[in-house]
């Protein structure tokens, strides 16, 4: 059935080659695209090895059984690559798409299909002959389904070939050299199928491009973790860096993450192979956008997460260089500092706590006598085994405390040197204090230790033979034990578990109140951090005061600069309005904010800043618009629209912190010149409502000019208000329907609270309107 070639002994050591490498590639797949390439060097293993059965056959059916195998290998093969090129070209959102992955299945699946449903049809291959090169070579005469094969495969070819080019010119050096190597390597098995499918058919018989793409496989895996681009993470790194409790994050140029430790990702809530490979504005939901602050420079800031438990992070986010000159990625750091936030607020809680503990801690020291003369806890241990030595002769003993199902060794007497291994253990069922745990047991007296635990037999320990294990308890609750050692076999007796344990107790209050006294201690000291930062926002505050003082001072002036100007009276009276009642209310603020400080409250001193800030806010808002409103006041005839709508929302609404947006079309071509200077204040007055009344966070004026109708809308994002509410007068109405009416349009507002405000203005362009003289009115 099967005869061994030199075609098939090729394909069979392509195929071992081919294992290790599926190998490698899988035990090193540390991201999706990862994922992607071990699977398709395992689909070429598949399709090595079915053609080396292939070319080994003797028989016609059993060649055309392992020949449908290589067609799955090799289409399954080519899926995968498509996959992994995308994933490494960054391309992850469109395989998210349905239709892209139906139409890469359809592609590999069909040809599958066809090939395996060929004896019914023959639309793949029609016959068979045998060609005079040997080797249990047969000819496969095509059929019309093998160009829908040849299409396919050299579509998923292109596919893969494509964005290979295009990784290849951006980028960093490194990894443009390694995507040029990826692209360069993909020419070999096209150039070898393309051989192959043009010989002519009398010498068609052999195909080699199973072993042309197991060499360009290589080179990819060669070009991918030679270069460790799939696999970033060190040993060094798994020893340091998956250890800190500081999240560490690494971005390429994307901004995808390719690197992750375990703290960063307890941060997001996810895990490393969930995040490996999204970008980081996906899966960190801060409240500020993180993308705007990856620049090539860097910066050190602080994010809050949103949700039901707020947490706060200081961020600290580098560049990370290739020779000290490009820019290949990003390092962010965070730490979380939620708890340092939350010192201020729980300072009051903490006060109470520490006196609480203070308490405690002296009824501890008044009961534990000799024994608690000491807070030290090393110094308690070495006085607790001395002081229970005259009452129980040990060779060596040693206190071990638990955490967890573990447990770790804090101080001894006469215990030989050990490891910082043998200082810790995990507690199982082997252990001889397991019984302390399981059974409540009151103690533990073992005559000879070493018959039944084989790891007292073994130096440095194995001179113990008699052992006692007296548990430690703290309100009930198993917190270690006291092991005394012997040289002797059933050295240890009742009695002397009875004394220990009478003295256990003294023990646990020892240790429990060295404990306390070591977390007040750290308690302290945040306490006194808190304060020093405290002091540090007092004097803050005072200089905030100082400069709001001056700033107060410097508005006043131009209050009664602007006062002077007695001609202006719409402007004087926008001022006495608007600007002076802010800046009375910045006065009052301010000096409430100065008794508060003075008082040391400084929460209501925060309230009160926050709302001197909103003011002043506003102030600067008004002060804007009336700057504008006197620059433009002296301007008379006609008016370039679209020009002087685009200043004012440069140097108004810009700088006041609201987003403009300004759509026209057909003014200029359509619009009668004579309407042009009514229709700019119509635009002007709305816009100076929103600004003064509707605190909106963006603004919208569209103007659309056809031969015969023209349309304006205004439209903010602001409070809004009840229009039947309004006297007729009031809010610039006034003068809005005043400028309508000289064009003979009609004028509507639209708004509702706190849903935003609609000013649209609609007139009919009849003939000869463009020639008529202009018409102004006071701008009142």
């Amino acid at each position: 059935m099967f005869e061994l070639t030199n075609i098939s002994v090729i394909l069979f050591v392509t195929t071992a080659i081919n294992s290790f490498a599926a190998y490698i590639s899988w035990k090193r797949k540390r991201t999706r695209s990862g994922f992607y390439f071990a699977l398709g060097m395992v689909a070429v293993t598949f399709w090595t090895l079915a053609g080396g059965f292939d070319y080994a056959a003797v028989q016609i059916p059993v060649k055309v059984f392992f020949a449908k195998l290589e067609y799955a290998g090799y289409n399954m093969a080519l899926l995968f690559f498509a996959l992994f090129v995308l994933s490494y070209a960054g391309y992850e959102n469109v395989l998210e798409r349905t239709p892209v992955r139906f139409f890469l299945s359809v592609i590999s699946i069909s040809t599958i299909l066809l090939a395996w449903t060929n004896d019914w049809h023959g639309w793949l291959w029609s016959g068979f002959r045998r060609t005079e090169f040997g080797e249990n070579t047969v000819i496969f005469e095509p059929g019309p389904g093998y160009v829908w094969a040849a299409v396919t495969g050299y579509l998923m070819i292109l596919i893969i070939v494509v964005p290979l080019w295009l990784e290849s010119r951006k980028g960093s050096e490194l990894s443009r050299r390694q995507a040029r190597l990826l692209f360069t390597a993909s020419f070999i098995p096209i150039v070898s199928n393309l051989f192959y499918m043009l010989q002519d058919q009398e010498f068609r018989g052999v195909d080699w491009t199973s072993v042309t793409f197991s060499i360009s496989s290589l080179l990819f895996l060669s070009a991918l973790y030679g270069s460790r681009l799939l696999d970033l993470v060190p040993i060094a790194r798994d020893k340091l860096i998956a250890s800190l409790s500081d999240g560490m994050v690494v971005l390429d140029l994307q901004d995808r993450i390719i690197d992750i430790n375990q703290a960063a990702a307890d941060m997001m809530k996810s895990s490393v192979q969930m995040l490996v490979g999204k970008k980081i504005s996906e899966v960190a939901q801060f409240n500020q956008p993180l993308t705007e602050l990856l620049s090539g420079r860097e910066i050190r800031t602080e994010f809050i997460t949103g949700g039901i438990h707020e947490r706060h992070f200081d961020t600290l986010i580098s560049p990370l260089y290739e020779n000290q000159k490009t820019v290949i990625g990003r390092l962010i750091i965070f730490r979380d500092i939620t708890e340092r936030k939350k010192i201020e607020a729980d300072r009051e809680r903490i006060i109470e706590e520490l006196e609480r503990r203070n308490a405690e801690s002296e009824s501890l020291q008044e009961t534990t006598t000799i024994v608690t003369s000491t807070l030290d806890i090393a110094d308690v241990v070495q006085r607790i085994l001395q002081q229970l030595r005259r009452l129980i002769a040990y060779d060596s003993a040693s206190v071990w405390l638990y955490n967890g199902m573990s447990a770790f060794m804090v101080g001894g007497v006469g215990i030989p040197e050990l490891s910082d291994e043998d200082k810790r253990f995990n507690l199982s069922e082997s252990d001889p204090d397991y019984p302390l745990w399981t059974h409540n047991t009151a103690y533990v007296l073992i005559d000879d230790i070493q018959v039944n635990y084989p790891v007292f037999r073994n130096p440095p320990i194995n001179y113990i033979r008699g052992w006692m294990a007296i548990p430690l308890k703290t309100r009930s609750r198993l917190t270690g034990y006291i092991s005394l050692d012997s040289k002797q076999t059933g050295y240890f007796t009742d009695a002397d578990a009875q004394i220990a344990l009478n003295f256990a107790n003294q023990v646990s209050i020892a240790l429990e109140n060295a404990r306390l006294f070591s977390n007040l201690q750290d308690e302290l000291y945040e306490r006194q951090e808190l304060i020093n930062q405290l002091d540090y926002k007092n004097s803050e505050l005072e200089r905030f005061a100082h400069e709001l003082h001056e700033s107060q001072a410097k508005l006043m002036e131009q209050q009664r600069a602007l006062a002077a100007l007695n001609e202006r009276q719409s402007l004087a009276r926008d001022l006495h309005d608007s600007v002076s009642q802010s800046i009375n209310g910045m006065v009052l603020f301010a000096d409430t904010l100065a008794a508060t400080i003075e008082k040391n409250d400084i929460e209501r001193a925060q309230r009160v800043m926050d709302r001197l800030r909103e003011s002043a806010k506003q102030s600067l808002r008004e002060t804007r618009l009336m700057l504008y409103r006197l620059q433009d006041s002296g301007q008379a005839g006609s008016v370039d629209l679209i020009a002087n709508i685009e200043y004012r929302l440069a140097m108004v609404e810009s700088r006041s912190g609201v987003r403009p947006k300004f759509i026209h079309k057909g003014v200029e071509e359509y619009c009668p010149m004579s309407w042009m200077d009514n229709l700019f204040w119509i635009v002007i007055e709305a816009l100076n409502n929103s600004l003064k009344h509707a605190r909106a966070r963006s603004v919208e004026v569209m103007i659309r000019c056809t031969p015969k109708r023209l349309e304006l809308e205004v439209i903010d994002t602001g409070k809004g208000f009840e229009p039947c509410k309004v006297t007729v007068g009031g809010m610039g109405l006034k003068i809005l329907r005043e400028r309508a009416d000289i064009i003979g349009g009609t004028l509507s507002i639209e708004s509702k609270p706190l849903q935003g405000t609609t000013v649209r203005f609609v007139a009919e362009i009849e003939p000869g309107t463009k020639h008529e003289e202009d018409k102004y009115i006071d701008r009142g």
